[in-house]
């Protein structure tokens, strides 16, 4: 299974997104960790099985509403996120 998880913004690596790499790469998934703003898909991707997307800023709420778009079935998370 291929996984990706997207930090959108933070300095330092997302404790949430590391423990998910952990579980992932424990059952022998492929894991990919991105960061940055930029949610595009890049030219050379192949689809994911697995979204995982992460914020904690407000002013990344466009680019989470953009990764959303993107892949659907994305889990999204983070402070930026307001629960249902």
């Amino acid at each position: 299974m291929r996984v990706l998880l997207h930090q959108i913004d933070g300095a330092l690596p997302s404790i949430a997104l590391m423990r998910i790499a952990a579980h992932h790469r424990d059952l022998g998934d492929q894991v990919e960790l991105r960061r940055g703003s930029g949610v595009e898909p890049l030219l050379w991707d192949y689809p994911f099985d697995k979204v995982y997307g992460s914020a904690i800023f407000r002013k990344s709420i466009p680019a989470l509403e953009r990764l959303r778009q993107i892949y659907p079935t994305a889990i999204i998370g983070g402070t930026a996120i307001d629960p249902p």
